[in-house]
Formats: C-alpha cells, sequence, structure tokens
C-alpha cells in the first residue's frame, strides 16, 4: 500500500497520479463515502482452449459411477500488454471421481469421492503465490431409521470431506484445509 500512497501523492514532475486516470464512485450509504477505490484493469486478448469431460454409469439400482475432468491449456499469461504476468488463478487440471451405493431396503447410502485439483500460480491484489495440488477423498452415510408406528422418516447423516486430513490451501490467503466431519439429523412427516 506505501507504493499506492507514493504515486497518488507524487507530483506531475515524478509521473504521479496526475498522469494516472482515475476516480471514485460511491453510494452516499457507503462506511466511507470518500475513500477511493479500487478495481481490477482489462488487458488484451488472450487465447485459451479447455475441455471438459463427464460420465456416469449406473451398473445397477445399487450402484452409481460417476467422473468428471477439466482441463484448461494455460493458466498463466507471462508479460501481458507489457504490464506483467496474470494469472488465471485456477488450476489447468481438475478431476473427480466418485462411486455411490444405495440399499433402499435397508436404508442405508454410501457415497464416496475422490477430488483433485492441480497446483496454479495465483496473483489476486495482494494475494500472490503458489497454491499446491490437493487430492482429497470424501465420504457421505445417510440411514433411515425404521419408521415403526410413526409416519415420520428419520434420517442420520455423516459428511466426512477431506478425511485423511491432507493439510492444504485452495487460495493464497486462505487458512488451511484439514478434515471436516458433519452430521445431521433430518425428519419428513
Amino acid at each position: 500500500m506505501d507504493e499506492l500512497t507514493r504515486l497518488f501523492v507524487a507530483g506531475p514532475a515524478n509521473n504521479g497520479a496526475a498522469f494516472i486516470p482515475f476516480g471514485t464512485v460511491s453510494p452516499q450509504q457507503a462506511y466511507d463515502p470518500t475513500a477511493v477505490v479500487l478495481t481490477y484493469r482489462n488487458f488484451g486478448e488472450v487465447k485459451v482452449y479447455g475441455l471438459d469431460l463427464g460420465l456416469t454409469c449406473y451398473p445397477s439400482d445399487a450402484w452409481t459411477f460417476s467422473g468428471n475432468y477439466s482441463y484448461v491449456n494455460k493458466n498463466l499469461f507471462r508479460n501481458l500488454d507489457g504490464f506483467g504476468d496474470i494469472a488465471l488463478n485456477a488450476p489447468r487440471h481438475k478431476l473427480n471421481l466418485g462411486v455411490a451405493y444405495k440399499a433402499p431396503q435397508a436404508g442405508l447410502r454410501i457415497d464416496g469421492h475422490l477430488r483433485y485439483r492441480g497446483p496454479f500460480p495465483m496473483n489476486s491484489g495482494v494475494y500472490v503465490g503458489d497454491v499446491g495440488a490437493s487430492t482429497t477423498f470424501g465420504l457421505d452415510l445417510a440411514y433411515d431409521l425404521p419408521r415403526g408406528a410413526s409416519k415420520a422418516l428419520v434420517t442420520l447423516t455423516t459428511n466426512a470431506s477431506n478425511l485423511f486430513n491432507d493439510r492444504h490451501q485452495e487460495f493464497i490467503g486462505a487458512p488451511e484445509i484439514g478434515r471436516l466431519v458433519s452430521g445431521g439429523l433430518t425428519v419428513r412427516f
């Protein structure tokens, strides 16, 4: 921020703010309506291509297999318009695989999923750096309690994401993510 402050207070002889087109537009209801609003700048053309594939297979009423893959050929544009490097802030490769089993007679549903995100460079405001690759596994369980005399359907659920506690950061400036396990109880009348 010090660099930005020096730029705004420098005079024309020092190529200061007098040569930069900027302005403020903020609503009167804003916390500080006189504050300078900064935003991102548009740059020249970039050309990217990518691919998204998805497949779901239902070999029986009980089993479901699914997967999807996403690819983008470029996630960093070097020295764009002579300004500098611009990052897409997303990985070039993403993969999800899943398997689900349903046993309606037993009231049981199990869903396992694998998630891979490749590494990528990040440049978003003050958040600059390299985000590492991550692979996580999740497991979701649901069990419908027997109804008995009641007409209500009671379902117990447990969801575990990042089951093996692969501590990783998905964005620069964000905290590390570890295992998350949650449970729930749903009653339907």
